[in-house]
């Protein structure tokens, strides 16, 4: 019984592969025919001179200057530079994994993928992300808790700390970090009131059939 109030089930269908696939493509042509956006390239630098010195600054012939605006990112892209991976490239591979997993989800939940094809490519969230921004990736983790909430996935409380790091930690600034922290305590305290209703609804349902 627990498992079954805890655990979701995960469909065997295969028609979510070949949207993956063209995904991919679409991440490998933007990866070698775009360029990316000026702000991206700046913070791309923070990330290689992280990878290279272990600081963080913007050039590593002066007093280190530190300035990144999307701190996640670009310690994540920092990890793909120190393993010799282009910051652009490193970018587009996150993205795909986000973008992905993200299709998959909302796919589980029972969208249509052709809506949510249309919305995808209508959204400027796309191109900021094949620009080399961080958009859609993060998107992931916050649709991610949500679906845990829907779900009662007994993950779902790891999802909300992710989630919190998230929203505290685009900028280490302790100036920028309470607007973000007040924000993810309201999304917590939402998504975990959803949750603790759902779950019981299910146990009792579970309890009673």
């Amino acid at each position: 019984m627990l498992k079954q109030c805890f655990d979701f089930e995960v469909t065997e269908d295969r028609r979510i592969f070949p949207v993956i696939v063209c995904l991919g493509l679409l991440f490998v042509w933007a990866a070698f025919r775009l360029l990316p956006a000026e702000d991206a390239v700046i913070l791309y630098d923070y990330s290689k001179n992280l990878a290279r010195s272990g600081v963080i600054t913007y050039s590593t012939n002066t007093t280190p200057i530190e300035g990144a605006t999307d701190f996640l990112w670009m310690l994540l892209i920092s990890l793909g530079s120190f393993c010799g991976l282009d910051e652009f490239i490193s970018a587009q591979i996150l993205s795909f994994l986000g973008v992905s997993g993200l299709f998959y989800l909302l796919y589980q939940a029972g969208l249509p993928l052709a809506l949510f094809a249309l919305s995808f490519v209508l959204t400027p969230y796309l191109y900021a992300t094949l620009f080399g921004f961080s958009a859609l990736f993060f998107v992931f983790f916050y649709v991610l808790a949500l679906y845990f909430a829907k779900t009662a996935h007994r993950y779902f409380y790891w999802s909300l700390l992710i989630l919190s790091l998230l929203s505290l930690w685009p900028c280490p600034s302790q100036r920028m970090i309470r607007r973000p922290a007040q924000r993810s305590v309201t999304i917590d305290t939402a998504l975990i009131a959803q949750c603790f209703v759902q779950r019981n609804i299910n146990c009792a349902q579970q309890t009673f059939v």
